[in-house]
């Protein structure tokens, strides 16, 4: 059935205009058309962003942003479109001039003061979410209401983008016939980005730990509204060397309070290995992952429509259109539990995972798959009068992943167990110590490396390790100086050349091959156990 939005008896016809507000002088390069860019916030920002680099095809447009204002979490957004080089107006000044096309990821009914054809599109994953404050309180999900959609008793949108067909219905009466399926141009591009995951996970750091990204919505039924304590639990429970987890934030957590306190209350998250992804290259985090834990944010359904293993950290149901398809999805998808070891649901998740388990729910979600830039892209020069382009435009690499770190794991609760005894192999596991305690692992030996300074750590630590290269003379010195300084049973530190030396409090000296924490692990194994540590060489792995 062709889209009643772009009946050309319907359509908008493109403005006839030269105003004399325009600078003329200052056009070097000829301007064939005027775009304005409507700002909300950093969501929306980022939204329109995505796709104004496709209306190419020797389009020479001026493009220039304004910014409606009000929103709690626009804080630093005209910085941004200052660092981005951008030319900002003023409200006053956007609202006086004509445009040949006015685009905006946000539904607003001040949007209806501007004068030209307006382009209206999701800021997510379609329209899920239901906030009365935006609805003005009508029973609708965000950006469908005719309190956002209609001005002065109109609809401004000359086109309303959609996602999917299903969401026609839900828009107010009087804009269905505005409304045009595009599909969803983020995932186009995330799953074209696919491709770079080792690039990615090599830019991590990550080897061959299971990524586990994290993604939490914003307000009281996010992940982080509802289970903050959810990010120290994982780090805690994950073993350090198997796992990396990525917390992505969305930019209303970023913005809503300021990334000063993010950082310094995940203070011992971070420095316990977690890893922080910059809110403008979460797309990054999620082609890197293994796995996603969420909300009902969407990030959580673009990570479902990538086909991963997901798991609900909170049960966000509350928020969701429950005429939306993403409320069947929501129903039926697993959940992270309290009173399970996290590790364990989510070796099941990975183990059980079924390729294409929720294709039913992101047909519903996601149409036109693969050409959601290009219909974005069409329905804009529709508006300016422009014919579609003549090959579909060029997608965008997702951005390089920009991080938060803390600083490096000094201290570690190792977890020991033995697979065989002749001849000895041992698995090692290892937990930051920042964020556990010897009740949460019994039998684990405290490790600590030659830089930790916290003293109650280093005190009760049972090995010392240094494990930055030294000469075999400063190696003698260091070892000898840690055993008669602090209370560690046994000291270990790493040669130049790959090789390491292990000394024991009761003056046994052993030389090994391999890595340094390994070795002094292995032979604390076996000094606690009465095993004799032979002087003689041994290998580790």
């Amino acid at each position: 059935m062709r889209d009643p939005a772009l009946n050309p008896e319907t359509r908008p016809t493109r403005p006839r205009r030269r105003d004399g507000a325009r600078d003329r002088e200052k056009e070097t390069r000829r301007v064939e058309f005027d775009i304005l860019v409507v700002a909300r916030n950093h969501t929306s920002t980022d939204r329109v962003l995505e796709v104004l680099h496709g209306l190419g095809d020797h389009l020479k447009p001026a493009i220039k942003f304004t910014i409606d204002a009000g929103s709690k979490f626009a804080r630093q957004l005209g910085r941004r479109l200052e660092e981005m080089d951008a030319e900002e107006l003023p409200w006053e000044e956007a609202k006086s001039r004509q445009w040949d096309l006015i685009i905006a990821a946000h539904a607003d009914s001040r949007l209806g003061e501007l004068t030209g054809p307006i382009l209206v599109m999701p800021h997510g994953v379609g329209y899920n979410r239901k906030r009365l404050e935006s609805t003005g309180g009508e029973q609708a999900a965000v950006g469908t209401s005719a309190h956002e959609l209609m001005s002065n008793g109109r609809v401004y949108a000359s086109l309303i983008c959609l996602s999917h067909e299903e969401q026609r219905a839900r828009l107010c009466e009087d804009a269905r016939g505005h409304g045009i399926v595009v599909g969803d141009p983020v995932l186009d591009r995330l799953r074209a980005g696919t491709l770079l995951r080792r690039d990615i996970r090599r830019e991590l750091g990550a080897g061959r730990r299971t990524v586990v990204s994290i993604s939490t919505t914003w307000n009281e039924y996010s992940t982080l509204g509802t289970r903050p304590d959810v990010y120290r639990r994982l780090v805690a429970q994950l073993p350090a060397d198997e796992y990396l987890v990525l917390a992505v934030f969305h930019p209303n957590v970023w913005f809503g309070r300021s990334p000063y306190e993010i950082r310094h209350d995940f203070r011992d998250e971070l420095d316990s290995g977690l890893v922080l992804v910059d809110q403008t290259t979460w797309q990054a985090a999620l082609i890197a992952a293994d796995i996603v834990i969420g909300d009902h944010g969407s990030v959580t359904n673009y990570g479902v429509a990538l086909d991963l293993p997901v798991l609900l950290a909170v049960d966000g149901s509350k928020e969701i259109d429950e005429r939306s398809p993403l409320a069947g999805l929501h129903a039926a998808l697993p959940h992270l539990v309290d009173g399970v070891p996290f590790r364990d649901q989510i070796e099941e998740a990975l183990r059980d995972h079924r390729p294409d388990r929720w294709a039913p729910f992101v047909e519903q979600l996601f149409a036109m798959p693969g050409r959601g830039l290009e219909s974005v892209v069409n329905a804009a020069r529709s508006l300016i009068g422009l014919p579609p382009v003549s090959a579909p435009p060029r997608p965008r690499r997702p951005d390089s992943i920009k991080v938060v770190r803390g600083e490096p794991i000094t201290a570690h609760r190792v977890v020991v167990r033995e697979q065989r005894d002749d001849p000895v192999s041992l698995s090692i596991e290892r937990y930051p110590a920042i964020v556990t305690t010897r009740e949460d692992h019994p039998t684990s030996i405290l490790v600590i490396r030659h830089d930790e300074i916290y003293p109650e750590t280093r005190d009760l630590a049972e090995i010392i390790v240094h494990d930055e290269p030294l000469s075999a003379e400063e190696a003698e010195t260091w070892l000898g100086e840690s055993l008669a300084n602090w209370g560690g049973a046994l000291a270990a530190a790493a040669l130049e050349g790959g090789g390491c030396l292990v000394r024991c409090r009761d003056g046994t000296r052993v030389s090994a091959r391999g890595d340094p924490t390994t070795a002094a692990i292995t032979a604390y194994w076996q000094l606690v156990r009465g095993n004799p540590v032979t002087t003689e060489d041994f290998e580790v792995s």
